[in-house]
């Protein structure tokens, strides 16, 4: 009863407000249509009520709109430095690999120039899975001039030999493989014995050993191991790497040796291929 009463009394309030107002838009009409009444007074009411008010709406909407194109602007900045940063470190990354290339093909032009082989450069572009290269492939063949059995080296030491070779590309067999045996030789002592490659064959990481090594008591960790030449595929004096273990079987007699390659077979990315020693004529 309450409520209803309120409403009536809302209804009727604004029944007489809405009259009223009716009344007096009626009144100044006809006042004005008669001419008794001049209505120009109220021009003042755009004038200084709603023309101000639009120049204020205009004014905040411009300022959220150079707000808005400031931010489109600014992230679009953000994102050109980002890519230009990025490009920047791309180029300091090439950069650095070109200087390692170089400084690689230098220690090899380097090593070349320094014995009586002739040589053929070649990129490392596939390998066997793992981590050591006990087999990889390289980007020269037949077409290069190059055969099976020819010795591949780096500037650090022996690498292995050209167990089969294609128009443009090779494989190398490691002297690390298991499969791997050569002559070798102490080089302060010149004593003679086969260097095998053990990869895989042990569970220790030792890579090659040398056996068949007698009458050197003499030898000691650190000694240089070399190619001697008998077998016929490596020329002699090429690093093979040093002894780093020795197994005595008696006093006088050594049973075999450990000897730690000079090539770290983990990293081979450029060799050199022995294809000829040069001759006099040369």
């Amino acid at each position: 009863m309450k409520l209803s009463s309120r409403v009536k009394r809302r209804n009727i309030r604004i029944a007489i407000i809405s009259g009223s107002l009716v009344l007096i838009s009626a009144f100044l009409l006809f006042g004005s249509y008669m001419g008794f009444l001049d209505l120009s007074f109220l021009d003042f009411i755009p004038r200084y009520t709603i023309v101000p008010a639009k120049k204020a709406i205009d004014a905040v909407g411009e300022f959220f709109s150079d707000m808005f194109v400031d931010t489109t602007d600014l992230e679009a900045d953000i994102i050109s430095l980002q890519r230009e940063l990025e490009l920047k470190d791309l180029d300091t990354n090439e950069m650095e690999e070109l200087r390692k290339e170089n400084e690689r093909l230098r220690q090899l032009l380097d090593f070349s120039a320094k014995d009586k082989l002739n040589y053929v450069g070649a990129s490392v572009v596939a390998m066997t899975p793992g981590n050591w290269f006990s087999s990889f492939t390289i980007d020269a063949g037949a077409n290069d001039g190059l055969k099976e059995n020819m010795p591949v080296v780096t500037s650090d030491g022996l690498v292995g030999f050209l167990s089969e070779v294609s128009p443009n590309t090779s494989i190398v067999q490691s002297i690390v493989d298991s499969r791997s045996s050569l002559a070798g030789m102490v080089s302060r002592t010149r004593a003679h014995g086969v260097v095998n490659g053990t990869l895989y064959v042990r569970d220790n990481n030792n890579l090659m050993d040398m056996t068949y090594l007698v009458d050197d008591t003499s030898l000691a960790i650190g000694d240089v191991i070399l190619t001697s030449g008998l077998e016929g595929i490596y020329p002699k004096g090429l690093v093979i790497g040093t002894v780093s273990e020795i197994s005595r079987q008696t006093q006088d007699n050594i049973g075999s040796i450990i000897i730690t390659p000079s090539v770290d077979f983990r990293r081979i990315e450029e060799v050199l291929v022995v294809v000829s020693e040069i001759t006099e004529e040369e």
